[in-house]
C-alpha cells in the first residue's frame, strides 16, 4: 500500500489512481483542453489533473464533474420541418381521397353491371 495521499503527485505515480489517458506534452503556460470519451450522462466523476516534468510531479486538487449534454443546434430549421410535414400530409390526404374516389367509382360500375345483368328485358 502506498503511503502517499491519493490526490498528490506521489499518490498518482504510486498507483493510487490509474491514468485514463496517456501523458501529453504541452508548453509551459499553455491552455489545455481535454476531451474524455465514454462518460455516462448524469453520472458524477472525479477528475485528477497531474503534471510531470521528469522525476518531478504535481497533482492539482481533484475536481468533480457531472457530464450533461444538450442539443445546441438542430439539423433543419423549424420552417423546413413544417414545409416537409405539410407536403407529406397533403400527399397522404390526396392518396386517401383518390382511394375513396376509386372505390366509389368501382362500386357504382359493379352495381350498374349487376343491374344490367339481371334487369328484365323490355320490348
Amino acid at each position: 500500500a502506498s503511503k502517499c495521499i491519493m490526490s498528490s503527485g506521489c499518490g498518482l505515480l504510486e498507483g493510487a489512481a490509474s491514468p485514463m489517458t496517456d501523458w501529453e506534452s504541452h508548453a509551459a503556460g499553455e491552455k489545455v483542453s481535454i476531451s474524455v470519451s465514454g462518460l455516462e450522462q448524469n453520472t458524477p466523476y472525479v477528475f485528477n489533473v497531474a503534471m510531470r516534468d521528469g522525476d518531478y510531479a504535481v497533482a492539482y486538487a481533484a475536481t468533480q464533474g457531472t457530464p450533461t449534454y444538450q442539443r445546441i443546434t438542430q439539423a433543419q430549421s423549424n420552417t423546413t420541418i413544417m414545409i416537409v410535414a405539410s407536403v407529406a400530409g397533403a400527399v397522404f390526404l390526396i392518396l386517401v381521397l383518390l382511394i375513396v374516389w376509386a372505390k366509389m367509382r368501382l362500386n357504382r360500375a359493379y352495381q350498374r353491371h349487376q343491374y344490367m345483368r339481371y334487369a328484365p328485358a323490355q320490348d
